[in-house]
């Protein structure tokens, strides 16, 4: 399906924009953000819970919470490692 110049694909239940997996994989390091922290971690877990919702069909709702379970439990660790 194509929408004003953007691919949208589907996991059967999902619809996303191709340009945002594509922005996430070519960005350079030195567009990568913040990398204070865990924010690169955090990029990561975003980065592949998107792929894994597309591509095993998890739902959106599902895979924000891993997310967020993920981030937050990297958070705790870093707090941790640096009190």
């Amino acid at each position: 399906m194509e929408r004003e110049n953007c691919i949208l694909i589907s996991n059967g239940k999902n619809w996303i924009e191709q340009a945002a997996i594509d922005q996430l994989h070519d960005s350079t390091p030195q567009s990568a953000g913040a990398l204070l922290s865990i924010f690169p971690e955090a990029r990561q877990i975003v980065e592949t819970e998107i792929e894994n919702m597309l591509n095993n069909g998890t739902s959106p709702e599902d895979t924000v919470a891993k997310m967020a379970d993920s981030i937050n439990k990297s958070i705790e660790d870093y707090n941790l490692l640096n009190e």
